[in-house]
């Protein structure tokens, strides 16, 4: 959601300009839950999923996030405002790429019984409104590229050329998924209908990915198991890159996320079919 989308192709569909809260990496929940609990929020949320992160990982990476906004200081308000000022006429040195952070990244010996830092580097720009993109580093510099690839090919367990080999199934898919979509979705279901008491809704989104970590997900979250069940449950409407010929064929570097290049035309495809989808989706939402 937050490398794919074009906040200004999405306004120009849409007629208004998202605002967007996607957080890279993290399991966008408690995002969800922080909106269905604003008594001032009647809008529309288009959340992604992403298998492991939305139905898996964590929440206490992305809810102490958010926490961060309402806990600011006075001091720490201006700041931050003095600072997006400057930022427009000044270039700064962003954490990912100051020197202590590269140093730290550095591919130095390893002593005995240490592990690599596998923290993703720098792999996007982000505007002032979190308008954002994939850095031309990750298509231009092909060493740069597999850096990322190497780091996904972790997160997935390793390279599995098998993947190719075993179509999903239920021998293949996450521990306990069963389980875990069932409480995933009661969660989200509760969530929804707080936000559509107040006049939104609520749409999903599973965006393109491809080569093993494409393999990985399918593997590990067959449709069947995950996805359908997930929006039957919670009477969501919701957009699978899969069903749609306009929703494919785009550049995944790395695997994961969309060139910058192709974020805008992606988007003027993509909007419409979230907004169709919401429409269609009537059936009144009960999670007795």
């Amino acid at each position: 959601m937050w490398q794919d989308v074009d906040l200004t192709a999405w306004e120009r569909v849409a007629g208004t300009r998202p605002i967007q809260l996607a957080i890279a990496g993290k399991n966008p929940r408690p995002v969800l839950t922080e909106l269905a609990a604003d008594p001032l929020f009647h809008g529309l949320v288009v959340c992604e999923v992403t298998p492991y992160l939305f139905f898996v990982q964590p929440e206490t990476a992305t809810a102490d996030f958010t926490r961060r906004g309402s806990a600011q200081t006075l001091s720490q308000r201006v700041s931050n405002q003095l600072g997006m000022m400057l930022e427009r006429w000044l270039a700064f040195i962003d954490n990912e790429t100051r020197l202590s952070t590269l140093w730290k990244r550095a591919p130095l010996p390893l002593r005995a019984g240490a592990f690599p830092v596998r923290e993703v580097p720098k792999g996007h720009v982000m505007r002032a409104d979190r308008d954002t993109r994939m850095w031309v580093r990750l298509e231009a510099d092909p060493g740069y590229r597999a850096l990322f690839r190497r780091l996904w090919l972790f997160y997935a367990g390793g390279p599995q050329p098998s993947l190719e080999e075993k179509p999903p199934s239920p021998a293949t898919a996450y521990p306990g998924i069963v389980g875990i979509v069932d409480k995933v979705a009661a969660q989200v279901a509760a969530d929804v209908q707080r936000i559509r008491a107040r006049g939104g809704d609520v749409a999903f989104i599973r965006f393109p990915s491809s080569g093993p970590v494409y393999l990985n997900e399918v593997r590990s979250f067959p449709r069947s198991m995950a996805w359908q069940p997930f929006l039957a449950k919670t009477r969501t409407a919701g957009v699978h890159f899969e069903d749609y010929a306009q929703l494919q064929g785009y550049r995944l570097p790395e695997w994961s996320h969309m060139a910058a290049g192709d974020s805008g035309r992606f988007t003027d495809a993509l909007a419409p079919l979230v907004l169709q989808a919401v429409a269609a989706n009537v059936a009144p939402l009960d999670i007795r």
